[in-house]
């Protein structure tokens, strides 16, 4: 862990006694999501709450101490670890807990607005499913070639077959020798 986020691993972002879940922003929050939505954001409450306090538990996190420093550090370091979909996904996690302990009266407003004045990741990724050009399929089986061990031929023929054919990675990995 870098230090940067080390320095925001305080006491106070430990929760130190049982809140009712009435009362934890983090369970008031994941109780307005749907059921698919609430599992994909605990996950990433657990991830942010591990980063701060070092307990992967999202309900172990003292959020209302959360503070703009600490969601910086938070995005610096998730950006790190994960791609831009990702990581915009964990920070709306992070808004939404704390806009929870805001309506609790748990943040005081200022606080509040500081810390989700973080910024979302800006990056970009390969469209999932294109196509490869020739020159692209060329490339591939140019780097296969000069590999001169069995992995080398491996590689190239598993390129040739899914081009040939217009099989999709998990239909090459699904095929049998029969």
């Amino acid at each position: 862990m870098n230090s940067e986020l080390e320095n925001t691993q305080t006491k106070e972002l430990v929760l130190i006694e049982n809140v009712p879940m009435d009362q934890n922003p983090a369970a008031v929050y994941l109780a307005g999501l749907s059921e698919s939505g609430r599992r994909s954001q605990r996950q990433a409450l657990d991830v942010i709450a591990g980063l701060l306090t070092g307990s992967n538990d999202a309900f172990a996190c003292n959020w209302p101490a959360v503070r703009f420093q600490h969601a910086a550090a938070v995005r610096s370091k998730l950006s790190e670890m994960y791609a831009p979909a990702t990581v915009n996904k964990a920070l709306s996690a992070l808004r939404g807990t704390l806009k929870a302990a805001w309506k609790l009266d748990q943040i005081p407003g200022n606080d509040y607005h500081k810390a989700v004045s973080v910024e979302n990741i800006t990056g970009e990724t390969v469209p999932a499913g294109r196509g490869l050009s020739s020159g692209e399929i060329a490339a591939l089986l140019r780097a296969c070639e000069k590999d001169i061990s069995n992995a080398g031929a491996r590689d190239a023929a598993v390129i040739a077959v899914m081009y040939a054919s217009g099989l999709r990675r998990q239909e090459v990995i699904d095929l049998d020798l029969d």
